[in-house]
């Protein structure tokens, strides 16, 4: 029997790649602002505003599936955000919801650290959405615990993919294949990206689980990490155009050696997910993507 998902900001990046992957996976309750965003998955899927999800007495799920959350660290949004959350996980267990998954975020880490994140670092987050995500993956927590269910906290490393253009890939890749020129700075910080669809089978994986230890905090990311130079040394190798972009890449005087990767041995070891998706094919996807 298929499982019965709640999933909130289900029309973020994230939740829509998600739905397109998984629809067929499971029985999907999608929470959103704006219905015409996943006006393609009517047939396929249940959705509700906010508004409509609370005033419903016919919902019936397994697993509620977190992924709303501000991007940004706005004060007034944050406290929205919990608002919204405290309501939610009412009605989610009214619902009959058993297991919570949290999306938290690497962002929790120190910003600075040289080693891989693991789950077991103090925390020290750099901003106050890292904060703000550190009392979210609490709240989680002590109401699972108040209601005997049980919860998840996932901390997703940096999210990359094709129509994702904030982050600093797309736009390297765009410039390139518009023959922009780029003059970069590499201070030796090495970066390491989660593709979207990884994170999806990830999230997929768990809830597909039976034996996945709950109640736990598990780190979900890459198992590379990349300085800027590695990043511009793999655009040229996996794109099949000759570029006019002239490149230049100096190194810093002041090296940097922070990483922004997360351990994910635990993930590994207890569920057996690791990401398929590496660099290069990264690349690739996204280039596919502007040439669509």
């Amino acid at each position: 029997m298929k499982k019965t998902v709640i999933i909130s900001g289900a029309s973020g990046y994230i939740g829509q790649n998600f739905i397109r992957l998984y629809n067929k996976d499971f029985n999907i309750i999608a929470i959103v602002r704006n219905k015409d965003k996943l006006i393609e998955f009517e047939s396929k899927i249940k959705i509700l505003t906010f508004d409509e999800f609370l005033k419903n007495q016919d919902i019936k799920a397994d697993y509620l599936l977190n992924l709303a959350f501000p991007r940004k660290s706005d004060i007034d949004l944050i406290l929205d955000s919990y608002d919204f959350t405290y309501a939610l996980l009412d009605k989610s267990y009214e619902c009959g919801v058993k297991t919570i998954i949290n999306i938290s975020s690497q962002s929790v880490y120190d910003k600075d650290r040289i080693k891989e994140a693991q789950e077991t670092d103090l925390l020290k987050p750099f901003s106050l959405y890292g904060v703000a995500k550190i009392y979210m993956e609490k709240y989680f927590e002590d109401f699972a615990k108040k209601y005997n269910i049980d919860y998840l906290n996932l901390r997703i490393a940096s999210i990359i993919g094709e129509n994702f253009d904030q982050r600093f890939i797309n736009k390297f890749i765009y410039k390139y294949l518009n023959d922009e020129n780029m003059d970069l700075t590499d201070s030796g910080k090495r970066f390491s990206f989660l593709h979207v669809d990884d994170a999806g089978e990830a999230f997929a994986e768990i809830i597909k689980a039976d034996d996945l230890k709950a109640n736990q905090v598990y780190n979900i990311g890459a198992e590379d990490e990349y300085t800027i130079e590695d990043i511009i040394n793999s655009i040229r190798k996996v794109i099949d155009y000759k570029s006019k972009s002239k490149i230049t890449i100096e190194k810093a005087t002041n090296i940097d050696d922070s990483t922004n990767k997360v351990n994910i041995e635990k993930i590994k070891e207890e569920l057996g997910w690791c990401p398929k998706i590496n660099l290069d094919t990264s690349i690739e996807k996204i280039w596919r993507s502007y040439e669509a």
